[in-house]
């Protein structure tokens, strides 16, 4: 590993998604396998082994609290925050408003993280090809690219600026695949190749590049690098959704596992095609129930094991129910405690949302049916998937992110869009009217159930 920075760990409760999402998808376009950990979801956190660097964002005084107590031992340790009040002698501010910021802050980080590279000429060429990388995925607006791919669609303006965004960054990056320090650079034009084609077939688009060719790259790489499964599971994934070979792409999986036995991501892609393509969501389960396990931010992967206990287990409901909570626990360490806009990803936001309409679905079917606790909980579950509807995409709540600000209102109108697909909010609200008839009818108070209610301004 005296060539690249193979993983990183990143452990924050941030009311800022700024630095986590900046750190996370830069280190994701340059293949470093990045462990995201919660402060104060569980005190059993799991941090990789011979971790290159373990970032510590702090937002607040209580972090740093629960870093003393539970993270002592950690080594490759930076802390770093983007409250002014909180900076320290051992602690590093940054302020990431602007573009010069952003980029002193990522370079920063890439510095510590090469000190686990012994061989002095090998880190300066790797510092100097990672720098390069740095500007230009600032300079292109990568992160915010990447963060919403999920969400473009062709007849959208920010679907034309994503394409012309990606071509500009894959082509002013300079790889040669002959050489081992290159790694990072090498991985970012691959992988923005892969993004890019994945972003044009899901708008039935034809692709900028040929996908037979991107995996022709990746084995070039695997001559150099045949133990690194981020490569693996580039390959697999290429496979799988940009050539319609899945069965190939699981090949590509296992080998990752075959490294890596621990690797969230690997566990989970192999998990959905123990789904998809075997019909066997008992496989499916113990990989999602693992890469959970190591991974407690994968809010999709929860989702997914939530709905298999639902699609597989009907006696199951309590279990989906546990589930399915576990997302809005996760998710509340990222809303903000101050009078400003909470702050979740286009992906967080659907989740949170369907999590949220599941559980309203769920609660009459669990044991004590009949009770009005069950009744009102099922109420609450709806109104509050109605008031995530109403601040999180009615009032654009992502003017503080990641986003520019002019394009804040439409990633808004097409989430909306995909909302009102598979949960329409007419059916929610008759849902709600149809339980406070029942609690109207039989006299039931509302007032003093318990229930974690979604924090509103």
């Amino acid at each position: 590993m005296d060539h690249y920075i193979k993983t990183v760990s990143l452990t924050y409760n941030s009311t800022n998604v700024k630095p986590s999402t900046i750190l996370s998808y830069f280190f994701r376009m340059i293949g470093t396998y990045t462990q995201e950990n919660v402060i104060d979801v569980s005190k059993k956190t799991y941090f990789p082994q011979n971790s290159c660097l373990n970032i510590f964002l702090i937002s607040k005084p209580k972090d740093l609290e629960f870093i003393n107590q539970n993270c002592q031992n950690v080594k490759n340790k930076v802390l770093v925050t983007d409250n002014k009040d909180l900076e320290a002698n051992d602690i590093l501010y940054y302020s990431l408003e602007t573009k010069e910021n952003k980029i002193k802050f990522l370079k920063d980080m890439v510095s510590f993280a090469l000190e686990s590279i012994k061989n002095e000429d090998n880190r300066k060429e790797i510092k100097a090809s990672l720098e390069e990388i740095i500007e230009n995925y600032i300079e292109n607006k990568i992160a915010e690219k990447m963060l919403i791919r999920k969400f473009h669609f062709s007849d959208s303006p920010l679907y034309e600026d994503a394409v012309t965004q990606m071509k500009k960054a894959i082509k002013t990056i300079n790889s040669d695949f002959d050489n081992k320090n290159l790694f990072h650079l090498n991985y970012a034009q691959i992988y923005l190749a892969y993004e890019l084609n994945a972003l044009q077939l899901r708008n039935k688009k034809s692709t900028t590049y040929n996908s037979g060719e991107i995996n022709y790259l990746i084995d070039y790489l695997l001559k150099l690098f045949p133990n690194e499964e981020s490569l693996y599971l580039l390959k697999g994934t290429t496979l799988e959704e940009l050539q319609s070979i899945p069965s190939e792409g699981f090949q590509e999986y296992k080998k990752a596992l075959t490294i890596n036995p621990n690797h969230p991501y690997a566990l989970f892609r192999t998990g959905l095609y123990y789904e998809r393509y075997w019909k066997r969501p008992d496989l499916a389960f113990k990989r999602y129930k693992r890469a959970i396990e190591l991974s407690p931010l994968s809010t999709k992967e929860l989702y997914i094991y939530g709905k298999y206990h639902m699609w597989e287990a009907e006696d199951d409901d309590k279990n989906t129910m546990d589930v399915m909570n576990v997302i809005p626990q996760i998710l509340e360490n990222k809303w903000s405690e101050q009078e400003s806009p909470i702050l979740l990803s286009p992906r967080e936001i659907y989740f949170l949302y369907a999590a949220y309409f599941k559980m309203g679905t769920l609660y009459p079917y669990l044991a004590e049916k009949s009770t009005a606790f069950y009744q009102q909980n099922a109420c609450y579950c709806f109104q509050n998937t109605l008031n995530i509807y109403k601040h999180y995409i009615d009032e654009n709540k992502f003017i503080q992110t990641v986003f520019e600000e002019d394009c804040s209102s439409e990633v808004n109108e097409i989430i909306r869009k995909n909302i009102q697909e598979t949960h329409p909010l007419n059916r929610i609200k008759d849902l709600i009217d149809g339980w406070e008839k029942v609690f109207e009818t039989y006299g039931i108070d509302q007032t003093n159930q318990k229930i974690v209610k979604i924090k509103t301004r």
